[in-house]
């Protein structure tokens, strides 16, 4: 089975992924990254879009390889856990 990305979807996409643009829960003040509907942290909704500046603290850096069933026309990635502006967020990915 083999995962596309429509052309739609990525354009829709590139601004999270390259220029850090995630959200934050005013609730909680969880950061958000990648951007979604309702909180991680408090499953609030009250979420508002905010651009990262890109400092930071990296804290782990992996490559992955072989990645699970389905993706791995993906590899090989980079997967990564940092913090930016006083909030740690993982699973940061890159190509």
């Amino acid at each position: 089975m083999t995962t596309e990305i429509s052309t739609s979807i990525h354009s829709r996409l590139h601004k999270e992924r390259y220029q850090l643009v995630g959200k934050v829960c005013e609730d909680c003040e969880e950061a958000i990254f990648p951007p979604r509907d309702l909180c991680p942290g408090c499953g609030g909704d009250n979420c508002v879009t905010h651009r990262f500046t890109g400092r930071g603290k990296l804290y782990s850096v992996t490559t992955v390889y072989e990645a699970p069933s389905g993706h791995q026309e993906n590899v090989p990635y980079k997967l990564a856990i940092v913090e930016l502006e006083g909030r740690t967020i993982g699973n940061c990915s890159a190509n």
